[in-house]
């Protein structure tokens, strides 16, 4: 009997720390029971892509043969790949399911991969099915040989290039940072078709991100880039995550971008052209990004934070747009895929509509204090005493709360939230008011149900 540590399973995905809570042949087990499910489904290939993380071309390989292994026809690529290609190909070749190899913004030392079934969206339940079938050896599937090998880069960058503006877009100067991570496997290539001036760092690719952590949503991760912005008088600044999927942005005047902010800016520019739909983001999302998609004729939803949660939603309730404030942004248009590079154009797009600067547009909006998020680490065990004790203490207190992700309080004076990390051992703390003095108000009702517990909290 194989067993891997449950650890590693997460809610929307497999991640862990290589050769200390996740190992090579975990990813051969993972893959055989991955083909069975395929095969319960009538599934019977799949597209196995993986990223430049320096463990990604073993676990690869590893992966490959378990599905093989497994019966399951396997698609494969000649380069490390982004996520969003990855899913791309899915749909292009209208293949059964996808695999890739990724621990995505995690630091190098981590790795994992993704799930995608073309009917359905796999994760929660479908994780912990993973496990049950490795641990009593339940395996279905007679091996194969078929594998095929794929290469569907130009597609994917025409693809790309067919949702841009291209004829105006030559007035705009833009910066590129693909944080060295995975989408540096099209970047040059893409960049060449641009009819604007384009500057790129950090597009070589290095598993060990030495420049900076491939995380846009962590403002201290784009200090480089806006020096860049800055540099060469830059219209914009565009930043990816470690495996494409994420984007974050820098305006003209170097200034971060704060996830609410873009939110707003697309949920304005979709309900334009999409008038009255619903727009969706997650319980960390900002009273005033869902007060604007109201003012904008929008329907604001919220929901639980992680892609596939996001995804699974929008398809249950056909919505068309929706973001999470990491800079996972979904377009029911791109197959409901988060692609760093497909928001980017919608970005530009605006940019190029509105025949504004991006630090005008920014400047429209209302201001938001917000702490961040802070991390506590915890033991799994921990974590769930940590929110049971604050939940009885809330309800004890006849207070109101969102519950659909950790607990979210609003009041008048802002709102705070505590919920479990969906990909890292950590308690997720964020405390936001639109004015100084209510901010501190919020702060000390937080501070004041965490000294409920053991913990005490001077990072606020």
């Amino acid at each position: 009997m194989y067993k891997i540590n449950k650890e590693i399973l997460k809610a929307c995905d497999i991640r862990g720390v290589y050769n200390e809570s996740l190992f090579d042949d975990d990813f051969y087990y993972i893959a055989k029971a991955f083909a069975t499910i395929l095969h319960k489904e009538n599934k019977k290939n799949c597209v196995l892509g993986y990223d430049c993380r320096i463990s990604s071309p073993a676990l690869f390989e590893k992966f490959k043969q378990g599905l093989l292994d497994g019966g399951i026809k396997v698609y494969y690529f000649p380069y490390f790949i982004s996520t969003p290609a990855l899913y791309f190909s899915t749909t292009f070749l209208k293949a059964d399911s996808a695999v890739m190899i990724t621990a995505s913004h995690n630091p190098y030392v981590y790795n994992g991969c993704k799930f995608v079934i073309n009917d359905r969206i796999f994760h929660q339940d479908d994780i912990t099915d993973l496990n049950k079938i490795i641990e009593f050896e339940e395996f279905i599937g007679n091996k194969t040989t078929e594998e095929e090998l794929i290469d569907i880069k130009n597609e994917y960058i025409n693809y790309l290039l067919s949702k841009l503006n291209l004829e105006k877009l030559k007035d705009l100067k833009i910066v590129w940072d693909c944080a060295n991570g995975a989408t540096s496997f099209c970047i040059k290539d893409f960049v060449k078709e641009l009819p604007s001036k384009n500057i790129l760092i950090f597009e070589e690719p290095d598993g060990t991100f030495p420049n900076h952590k491939p995380d846009p949503s962590k403002e201290e991760n784009l200090e480089l880039l806006k020096i860049k912005v800055k540099e060469v008088s830059a219209d914009i600044g565009i930043s990816f995550d470690g495996d494409g999927d994420r984007v974050g942005f820098v305006d003209n005047k170097a200034r971060y971008v704060d996830g609410n902010q873009l939110l707003i800016i697309l949920s304005k520019n979709f309900l334009l052209e999409n008038p009255g739909e619903k727009v969706m983001s997650e319980v960390k999302a900002s009273k005033t990004l869902y007060n604007s998609i109201k003012d904008f004729g929008g329907i604001a939803v919220m929901w639980k934070v992680g892609h596939t949660n996001q995804k699974s939603k929008m398809k249950m309730d056909n919505i068309k747009f929706a973001g999470e404030t990491s800079g996972h942004i979904f377009y029911k248009e791109n197959n409901y895929f988060d692609d760093g590079m497909f928001a980017a154009i919608k970005l530009l797009n605006y940019l190029i509509k509105e025949n504004r600067s991006l630090s005008q547009i920014i400047d429209e909006i209302s201001p938001i204090i917000g702490s961040g998020e802070i991390r506590l680490k915890m033991k799994e065990d921990e974590r769930t005493l940590f929110l049971k004790t604050i939940k009885e203490a809330l309800d004890k207190d006849k207070r109101t709360y969102v519950d659909i992700d950790g607990m979210r309080v609003d009041s008048s004076n802002g709102f705070w939230l505590l919920r479990k990390s969906n990909t890292e051992p950590h308690i997720t703390l964020y405390c936001e008011s639109d004015s100084i003095k209510d901010y501190d108000i919020v702060v000390r009702d937080l501070k004041n149900y965490i000294n409920k517990t053991k913990y005490k909290l001077t990072e606020l």
